[in-house]
């Protein structure tokens, strides 16, 4: 194969990450199977409140998305050995009433003074 560009550090990680098999662990499985519950309920709301279409069929595929990514995100982001602290979490948000909820972060910032 004719390579261009060499792959950094970085990019290799994530290949391996992404492209690699991840042995569920703990209660990955009953999630997974959440998940994919919650999802049938709304595909079975979508086909029985959308005429047969294209647009209900695109509906279908991107929830079938949905759950992929969502699975892809547990298994992929989690380990049996890994911390909350070791993981990218800065960037997500959770919702006060969710089942599964991240540990809170902690930073080194200072508390913003109050007005």
């Amino acid at each position: 194969m004719l390579a261009k560009y060499r792959i950094n550090s970085d990019e290799a990680k994530l290949i391996d990450r992404n492209f690699s098999y991840h042995q569920p662990f703990g209660d990955q499985p009953e999630r997974y199977v959440e998940l994919r519950s919650m999802a049938r309920s709304f595909a079975e709301m979508i086909t029985n409140l959308v005429p047969v279409s294209r647009e209900r069929s695109l509906a279908l595929t991107k929830l079938e998305e949905a759950v992929m990514w969502a699975n892809a995100g547990i298994a992929r982001n989690e380990s049996q050995t890994a911390k909350a602290e070791d993981l990218d979490l800065l960037s997500l948000e959770t919702d006060p009433n969710a089942k599964y909820q991240l540990p809170p972060q902690q930073t080194d910032r200072a508390a913003a003074p109050s007005s």
